[in-house]
């Protein structure tokens, strides 16, 4: 069970991993709310190259979303693939981690640009 143990640890390690985006997620539209609520005339201020801070918490909620619905795979996963009758099982359980079919594709371009904005990217 060496095995069960070490993806149950890449599992609580992904819980970590969520429960920070969370973070960013209720601090983003936290201060796009004090942004919305300072705005004195109608223009938007832009922080870091084009976006607006709105955009940035929907970008992260659409993040914490999908990772959110992917954890919860992952979580039966990780608590029934070690108890896999047979070799089809055990490959289902597999694919299903590998694929994220609750992550879209666009989280990945939404990822680069977020990187982009800030600066960590260029």
């Amino acid at each position: 069970m060496p095995l069960c143990d070490k993806l149950y640890s890449v599992f609580v390690k992904m819980e970590k991993v969520l429960s920070r985006l969370s973070g960013l997620v209720e601090m983003a539209r936290g201060v796009s709310e004090l942004e919305s609520f300072n705005q004195s005339d109608d223009r938007e201020h832009i922080f870091f190259q084009s976006w607006p801070t709105h955009r940035f918490a929907e970008v992260f909620e659409e993040i914490e979303t999908m990772y959110s619905a992917e954890l919860q795979l992952k979580r039966c996963i990780a608590e029934n693939i070690c108890f896999a009758a047979d070799r089809n099982t055990l490959m289902f359980y597999t694919a299903s981690w590998l694929h994220q079919p609750h992550v879209e594709p666009s989280t990945d371009i939404n990822l680069e640009s977020l990187l982009l904005e800030t600066g960590h990217k260029t």
